[in-house]
């Protein structure tokens, strides 16, 4: 974590002098990273990336399904999931994703990306870009 602090306490000083505002952050989820970004840049906003959210879903799990169309149709779910443009449709998919995956796959689901759903989920992403600005 003092590699991150030391590192971005330099970063921050560079946007201070260059006059750069605004930061959006992209991660992908290296819980001290995620921290140190937060106390330097306490204004900012991190999001995860959603490339590396499946790739570490995928590694972890490929396993838990016994075959190949059952993997394919938890990725279509899945993908279907964190695209998905409202809460109540979020809600759906969610169930029908819980419906059809094991229930080890559902727990580390919850209890390792949804909890930070408010970072790579469209329905929980209130931001859109405007003109040269994201509004969140």
């Amino acid at each position: 974590m003092n590699d991150y602090r030391w590192t971005l306490s330099k970063l921050s000083n560079v946007f201070r002098d260059f006059g750069i505002g605004y930061h959006i952050f992209v991660t992908d989820r290296e819980l001290a990273l995620m921290t140190t970004l937060s106390e330097i840049f306490p204004q900012s906003k991190s999001i995860l990336c959603r490339w590396h959210t499946n790739k570490n879903v995928f590694a972890k799990k490929r396993s838990a399904f016994a075959t190949q169309e059952a993997f394919l149709a938890f990725n279509t779910a899945w993908n279907a999931l964190i695209i998905a443009p409202t809460e109540a449709l979020y809600d759906a998919r969610f169930d029908e994703l819980q419906s059809m995956v094991p229930t080890q796959v559902m727990h580390y689901l919850t209890t390792t990306w949804l909890v930070f759903k408010e970072m790579f989920v469209s329905a929980f992403m209130h931001w859109h870009l405007s003109g040269t600005h994201l509004n969140f």
